[in-house]
């Protein structure tokens, strides 16, 4: 039996030990392969303008976006819409709500394509007292609670005191409600917004979405019902939240 299983073994071992060796191989081209696919195809999009790319990627994911563009994947969450999870996930949603903001917050809230980084860019110049470094990315001087943390944007855990600017600039989307106005406020935040001619908000919508969907961007029809007519939180709705504060001491709003 030992002469047997000795005998019947080591080709075993032998043959296994080839295709291991084998697949080895296999694995270490395709890696050598894939290397240099990604790299030519990094060139390749390093010569191309913005909106040949933005197009391309849209292409490839347009099963994902659907009929309405933008607007595809949004959530409603207590009567607010938020951006896909992809933008907005839903636990960095939860926590910002969770958030009493304070005397060392500036919250900059506006509705989507109303001059949200020209105030943000004025807040931070403001409190820099002009001193801008220059290529200095904007969104790493600034908090933005329920965007994912990809945009470049500081985090909330940090310190106080490691940031750049005092008070804090808190960029968002969020409605009075969501950023627990009365408490906030009681506690000595500030609140910034603006409320921007409604036909010229719709037009910068969309042509963010042209931008960033080229040919593939939902229609005009589909994008102006959703954010003015069938959206809970839309354009009015969002500018009424906050004109209801506007004799309030902490608020201010620009129009």
């Amino acid at each position: 039996r030992k002469a047997l299983g000795g005998a019947a073994s080591t080709p075993t071992r032998k043959a296994a030990a080839a295709a291991g060796g084998t697949r080895m191989g296999w694995l270490i081209r395709l890696g050598v392969v894939a290397g240099v696919v990604a790299v030519g195809v990094n060139v390749m999009l390093a010569q191309m303008d913005a909106n040949t790319r933005y197009s391309m990627f849209i292409g490839a994911v347009k099963p994902l976006i659907g009929e309405l563009g933008m607007s595809q994947g949004v959530q409603l969450i207590d009567g607010h819409y938020y951006m896909p999870t992809m933008v907005n996930p839903v636990d960095r949603i939860t926590a910002a709500r969770k958030i009493t903001w304070g005397d060392d917050d500036l919250v900059v809230a506006t509705y989507p394509k109303s001059g949200t980084h020209m105030l943000v860019l004025t807040s931070v110049l403001v409190l820099l007292r002009g001193e801008w470094v220059p290529e200095t990315d904007l969104h790493s001087l600034i908090y933005s609670p329920e965007f994912s943390l990809s945009n470049n944007a500081r985090d909330m855990s940090e310190p106080r005191e490691t940031s750049p600017t005092h008070p804090r600039v808190i960029c968002t989307h969020m409605p009075p409600l969501h950023l627990n106005f009365d408490a906030s406020a009681s506690a000595g935040a500030r609140f910034l917004t603006v409320i921007r001619d409604p036909v010229a908000t719709m037009s910068s919508l969309r042509r963010m979405e042209q931008l960033l969907f080229g040919g593939m961007a939902g229609s005009l029809d589909s994008m102006l019902e959703w954010n003015l007519q069938t959206r809970e939180t839309g354009w009015l709705e969002y500018a009424l939240s906050w004109w209801a504060h506007r004799e309030h001491k902490s608020v201010l709003i620009l129009k």
